[in-house]
């Protein structure tokens, strides 16, 4: 089950969700921003690129009523990425949304996503899903260090990560499914990204 085999909407959920399946397994933050350099325009110019990345990291994942849920919940303060919403069936049918990029999903300690779900065979409508509940901060913040190469870059992240306390469920065809989220953070990271050879 995935979405990055949906060649319809692959530009807009694929690299979203193969980013957050990295971290899912790593839980790393550095994972992520380095999966996910589409943040940086892609300048000509040779000249180091500097961003502030602040937001939220969630993967979600439940089972109840015959249905197993998947939810890639991601914020970034430079570039608009989708929640993106994976209901398998019992039968292996897969549905899945993508939902809007207008407002923040993370949003002041609520979680409230809406998704209208297609047959990932024949992309006929599904009906509508949900995934709502609450986060906070837990613990201290966590430092953040490390240094890539990628594609002719060097990237230097530097910041920090702190834990997030997340309590959330799906909604769907009258089921409440409860999800449990991990990887779940959130990241304030300044990333340094200079052509190799460049000082």
């Amino acid at each position: 089950m995935t979405v990055a085999r949906l060649s319809a909407n692959e530009s807009v959920v694929a690299e979203p969700r193969r980013r957050t399946r990295r971290l899912a397994r790593a839980v790393s933050v550095t994972a992520l921003v380095a999966a996910g350099l589409l943040a940086f325009p892609t300048a000509a110019t040779g000249q180091p690129t500097v961003l502030e990345e602040v937001g939220f990291v969630a993967f979600c994942t439940g089972e109840a009523g015959g249905y197993t849920v998947t939810a890639d919940l991601y914020q970034n303060s430079t570039v608009e990425v989708p929640p993106v919403v994976v209901v398998e069936l019992a039968d292996g049918t897969v549905l899945f949304g993508v939902g809007s990029t207008e407002g923040d999903v993370f949003d002041n300690g609520s979680i409230d996503v809406d998704v209208d779900l297609v047959n990932q065979e024949d992309d006929s409508p599904a009906g509508p899903a949900s995934v709502t509940g609450t986060y906070s901060l837990v613990g201290q913040p966590t430092r953040v260090h490390e240094t890539l190469r990628d594609n002719g870059f060097i990237v230097v992240i530097n910041g920090t990560n702190t834990q997030l306390d997340v309590d959330l469920s799906a909604q769907y065809a009258g089921t409440t499914i409860p999800l449990s989220c991990d990887p779940a953070f959130a990241f304030d990271l300044t990333t340094r990204r200079q052509p190799i050879g460049n000082s």
